[in-house]
């Protein structure tokens, strides 16, 4: 698991219970999406470290001490770490 950081592979170890489509890193709000670093795409869209937007948000839940959110899509991710405040990280990325 090279390349991935060890706060998504702690998170990965643990059972929510429920499929989980991928792990978000250093993610942010941007209504009505969160935008993120992602990891582990269940469905194969996207390369792990691939910078994405999720779909619109249905809801969200704690579980396991993580943000969990499901978008409108029926798409289920773990917020595993927020960007921080004055990064400009994803400014300067291309979103899938």
């Amino acid at each position: 698991m090279n390349g991935i950081p060890m706060d998504i592979r702690n998170a990965m170890e643990l059972d929510f219970g429920i499929p989980i489509t991928g792990y978000l890193f250093e993610a942010f709000y941007s209504p009505p999406v969160i935008i993120g670093t992602v990891y582990r795409d269940s469905r194969g869209r996207f390369a792990d470290g691939s910078a994405i937007h999720t779909s619109a948000l249905w809801g969200t839940v704690s579980l396991m001490g993580y943000p969990v959110v499901q978008t409108i899509t029926g798409s289920i991710y773990v917020i595993v770490s927020w960007q921080a405040q004055g990064s400009d990280l994803h400014t300067k990325r291309t979103y899938h």
